[in-house]
């Protein structure tokens, strides 16, 4: 006879509470996931036919299925678990069914992880092959136990893989991933792809020869219109002109290994290439290639000791070029914050300064040497650093600098500029010996002031200066030629003008203007190379003027510039 009281135990009580449950699955491989009956469905059944035996208590599984193929357990990066524990977090389930624990996650970690999760929102989670509960310590301990084997196992493979991967590399063979632009594999094997064999060996003797990888960038795009062998970023490029693979070698945690297979490549060009390179990542760290380097950078400091760096703002369609205090905090109170323009100016002006004061060059040679042939070298030689500054690249003015001034400090009432008289006699081509270890600089200071601005303080113009207009670059041709032309008539001195204007490509009426012309008042080429100039003095007014007077008062009478005071000529 049929026991009822047996029987009604196992019917649904319409008052018991529902307890929504969730299947989780993953297998680690994509192998065999196109069946029509995988791992995975296997493990959701196992569960599924567990959550139908508690169907009593109240068990009810979700419409949702989480499954993950060909997902490790080593990580939490799984758009399935992630699904999971994002419903979890909303409270929509109350158990989590697994095969195995395994399954879940063989990280210690990240099961800390997720058990923290899983406490937060009040939700346990089953195994169905292993018989263990998480709501009492003897199960947690249980199951942290099973998890520190599990993770264990885990690293024990991910460890065999990396000696093998090592050992294979040791002798040269090649172990997979990605394979290289220019081979071909055949019975895992790398060997020479002729298709492709040109292609990489035209991208190196471009390198080498062009000297950096975006003008090989330009190149290919300019010749090879349709270039489709590779994507051309300097990225991908760079990782070609890089890989060891072309001069037959392994390279595994930067040990380089010989390889069995040939190389396509020359190592003399791969080492050019490898100069080149490095040589351009320098560049590019130091802001040598920019195209408006800010030449103060590295050597800036403001009044607190804290570097500056260059800040580009951008303002519509305007960009705004600062030097900037490095806060350690968010607050700005303390900081101060340049126009990159005005503070390159000032420095250069005063730096100019002193190298035309010939007495102050003496002086600050003195901590150098005694020697009168190599100060008056020095001072004889002045004239080149002038050039770097002022007549060369932006980078060649960059590394000039960087020569010659060793710290720049930005305070409320003074630049305090460090000068290296090491590095000036040696822009000069001048060797000297140094006297014992006395620190050979020279302050130089600049009387400036410090306004607010934002919280801040910012550098302010001097009262009544003139408006500030951008550099006439045809003014400043004239004055660099002018220059020239002086330095060629100093150069060849026992020559007439003829001659030298003859060797100058120069007809002689044009050459004797512009000899004249090289000797304007400091005042008035300080001014057109800062943009200072009065408004109406353009390029082709200068070059009307021919009869041009050497007396720097009438020059700019004529010119239409302010008379300087007594002592500032």
């Amino acid at each position: 006879m049929r026991n009822n009281s047996a029987f009604r135990s196992r019917q649904k009580n319409p008052n018991q509470k529902i307890i929504r449950c969730a299947v989780y699955t993953r297998k680690s491989s994509v192998a065999g996931l196109d069946q029509s009956f995988n791992s995975l469905d296997a493990q959701f059944e196992a569960c599924a036919s567990y959550a139908l035996s508690q169907r009593s208590e109240g068990w009810e599984l979700v419409d949702k299925r989480y499954d993950d193929g060909g997902l490790s357990g080593g990580s939490l990066e799984r758009p399935a678990l992630k699904r999971l524990l994002d419903d979890i977090s909303d409270g929509q389930i109350d158990i989590i069914l697994i095969y195995k624990i395994d399954r879940l996650t063989r990280s210690l970690g990240d099961f800390a992880h997720i058990i923290g999760i899983l406490d937060r929102a009040g939700t346990s989670f089953v195994s169905v092959t292993q018989n263990f509960n998480t709501s009492t310590s003897l199960g947690r301990l249980t199951l942290n136990m099973l998890l520190s084997f599990t993770q264990f196992e885990r690293e024990i493979g991910s460890e065999r893989v990396r000696d093998k991967i090592a050992a294979s590399k040791a002798k040269g063979l090649w172990t997979g991933g990605g394979i290289a632009l220019g081979y071909k594999v055949i019975d895992r094997k790398l060997v020479p792809d002729m298709n492709r064999l040109g292609h990489v060996r035209t991208m190196f003797e471009y390198c080498v020869n062009w000297g950096s990888v975006s003008a090989l960038m330009s190149i290919l795009k300019k010749n090879y219109a349709n270039y489709s062998v590779v994507k051309l970023e300097r990225a991908t490029i760079k990782r070609i002109l890089v890989n060891r693979k072309y001069i037959s070698e392994m390279t595994h945690r930067n040990i380089h290994y010989p390889a069995i297979h040939e190389a396509i490549i020359d190592r003399d060009i791969f080492d050019d290439a490898q100069i080149v390179l490095r040589r351009n990542d320098f560049d590019r760290q130091q802001g040598c290639d920019a195209r408006n380097p800010s030449v103060l950078q590295k050597v800036l400091f403001d009044a607190l000791g804290r570097p500056m760096k260059s800040i580009i703002s951008i303002y519509m369609t305007d960009r705004y070029r600062d030097y900037g205090s490095c806060l350690e905090s968010t607050s700005r109170e303390s900081m101060i914050r340049v126009s990159t323009r005005d503070l390159e100016e000032v420095v250069l002006g005063r730096v100019f300064s002193f190298l035309r004061d010939r007495v102050t060059v003496h002086d600050a040679l003195g901590l150098l040497s005694t020697k009168k042939t190599s100060t008056d070298a020095v001072l004889q030689n002045l004239r080149q650093v002038e050039q770097l500054l002022y007549q060369r690249t932006a980078r060649d003015r960059r590394n000039a600098l960087r020569r010659l001034i060793k710290r720049v400090d930005v305070g409320d009432e003074e630049l305090a500029i460090s000068l290296d008289i090491v590095g000036l006699a040696e822009l000069t081509g001048v060797t000297f010996e140094i006297n014992g270890d006395q620190e050979c600089r020279t302050i130089l200071r600049v009387p400036v002031g410090l306004g607010r601005w934002d919280k801040g303080k910012r550098l302010n113009s001097s009262e009544g200066s003139e408006p500030r207009r951008e550099r006439d670059l045809v003014l400043i041709k004239l004055i660099i030629e002018a220059r020239a032309a002086r330095t060629a008539l100093f150069d060849n001195t026992g020559r007439s003008l003829a001659e030298i204007a003859r060797d100058q490509g120069r007809g002689l009426r044009y050459f004797s203007f512009l000899v004249k012309l090289g000797f304007l008042a400091p005042d008035i080429v300080t001014a057109i190379v800062q943009g200072r100039q009065p408004a109406d003095l353009t390029g082709r007014k200068l070059s009307a003027i021919r009869n041009l007077p050497m007396d720097w008062a009438l020059q700019r009478e004529m010119l239409g510039f302010p008379q300087v005071g007594a002592g500032q000529t």
